[in-house]
């Protein structure tokens, strides 16, 4: 009997000892769905970090909007809680996006828009600005429904009426977006609204009207602090003098723009487009005059080099021969076809006897 209970003893205590010497057990990883709010969580933070990144960016420049957007970063930096400084840095960018025909630095406006409604949640201003991204992005459908919800909220935000006048033009619905751009017009009569009212009167087919409201959308922006919108309006009005072949009303549009803002990029295209062939091609022409001009006898090593030139030379003049050559036989078939048709249309047209 007292061997069977020391036996059971020893069986315990061994069992006991074992039980002490595990390893104790690792603690619970967090469960998925944790991991998952862990990350949502982290997600903003990052973006807003990469939307701040985006509007601080400095510019190597020294053009009068880079001093506008360098100011107000500084403005920003000192007051980042307060909505309007963000809403101004953004349209800066947008400013520079349109001076310099850069649509990158739409990036920049875009981030400004976002920490804008981070401070303020469904500002109407922050959203017009969000509308300008989306229309230089060519997302039209998504600019509409962004202009229809700010203007549902607020009924006079006259630049929700021209960013929907814009997005609904571009997916073609013309009545829609003239009746826009006409609210835009009646609730305040600026540049944007008479540009606008201008480009509609031209679609139309009223010349007259267009550069009315041209002129109109000119006088109305003389604002020397910001050149670009009106120099952007002279582009405008040069144009339809294009259009209508009055190359002379065209060349002087552009050359007013071109003094509000001396390398404005539309504007010089401009002035391309209605320059004669031969101011097109003078620097050419000089370039061609000086090459294939007489030079006298030098040392070794320049007869050596036009020797090498004229070897290269040689294959594009005999290419250039058989150009013209070719030239010359499709014109005589095409004569000879006309000829042809001729004669067959006159022995069709010729009485019965």
């Amino acid at each position: 009997m007292r061997t069977a209970l020391s036996l059971s003893l020893v069986v315990v205590t061994t069992s006991l000892l074992a039980a002490c010497n595990k390893p104790s057990a690792a603690p619970a990883s967090p469960a998925p769905a944790e991991k998952v709010e862990a990350k949502a969580a982290a997600a903003p933070e990052a973006k807003l970090a990469t939307s701040r990144a985006l509007a601080m960016a400095k510019l190597p420049g020294d053009a009068g909007v880079d001093r506008v957007i360098a100011n107000l970063q500084r403005s920003v930096e000192k007051n980042p809680a307060k909505v309007d400084f963000w809403i101004l840095l953004g349209r800066a960018w947008v400013r520079k996006a349109r001076e310099s025909s850069d649509p990158g630095f739409y990036v920049n406006a875009n981030a400004c828009a976002e920490i804008a409604l981070e401070v303020s949640p469904d500002d109407k201003l922050a959203y017009d600005l969000q509308g300008l991204v989306l229309l230089n992005d060519h997302k039209f459908r998504e600019a509409a429904d962004l202009a229809s919800k700010v203007i549902a909220k607020h009924p006079d935000d006259a630049m929700a009426y021209g960013s929907l006048s814009d997005a609904l033009l571009e997916l073609g619905r013309f009545e829609e977006a003239a009746d826009a751009a006409q609210k835009m017009m009646d609730l305040k009569p600026n540049l944007p609204s008479y540009s606008r009212a201008s480009y509609f009167r031209w679609l139309a087919g009223d010349e007259k009207a267009a550069l009315e409201y041209a002129r109109l959308a000119i006088d109305s922006g003389r604002d020397p602090k910001d050149p670009e919108p009106r120099a952007w309006e002279l582009v405008q009005a040069a144009m339809i003098f294009w259009h209508k072949g009055d190359l002379d009303g065209a060349d002087a549009g552009f050359t007013r723009a071109l003094d509000g803002m001396t390398e404005y990029p539309p504007a010089l295209v401009g002035r391309g487009r209605v320059a004669p062939p031969s101011a097109r091609r003078s620097s050419f022409s000089a370039r061609t005059i000086r090459a294939r001009s007489p030079r006298r006898r030098g040392s070794s090593a320049t007869r050596g080099r036009r020797r090498v030139m004229k070897r290269a030379r040689a294959p594009r003049s005999r290419s250039w021969k058989r150009t013209d050559a070719a030239v010359t036989r499709a014109r005589w078939r095409s004569s000879s076809r006309r000829r042809t048709k001729t004669r067959r249309k006159r022995s069709r047209s010729r009485p019965r006897r």
